[in-house]
């Protein structure tokens, strides 16, 4: 694939929220950018936000957990038209009641095998086909 002249740079961060051998998923709601597609929870950092700080108010705005620790994964890089997408994977743990957003159809606890069936959002499933978070 060519890379575009002079991309934007977009930061944006995902957690991996993993219970009973199954990891957290969500559906984007119709109307959204990526409507009906299944994601990792989280988003894009805001201006001057670290990056820890950013997937602590994401997690909490779209599935209202609260992330009580975090650990660093991997990050992954994905071109599409004029954004250079750099997304920062975090394993993460969370207490609270799970409910979705505005922004967020669903979720459901999936294991590895389920998430490749799914519409997945292109950077994902590069990720997924490469990655086993639940070996």
């Amino acid at each position: 694939m060519s890379t575009p002249r002079n991309p934007k740079i977009v930061l944006a961060v995902g957690a991996i929220i993993q219970k009973d051998k199954k990891i957290l998923m969500v559906r984007k709601r119709k109307g959204m950018i990526h409507e009906g597609l299944w994601t990792l929870p989280g988003g894009k950092v805001k201006p001057r936000e670290k990056l820890k700080e950013a997937l602590k108010r994401e997690i909490k705005e779209e599935i209202n957990l609260d992330i009580t620790s975090t650990k660093f994964t991997f990050f992954f890089e994905y071109f599409q038209q004029n954004i250079h997408l750099i997304l920062f994977i975090f394993k993460c743990k969370v207490k609270g009641k799970l409910k979705s957003s505005s922004d967020i159809d669903t979720f459901r606890w999936i294991n590895h095998n389920e998430i490749m069936k799914l519409p997945l959002r292109p950077p994902l499933k590069m990720l997924f086909e490469k990655n086993n978070f639940l070996a």
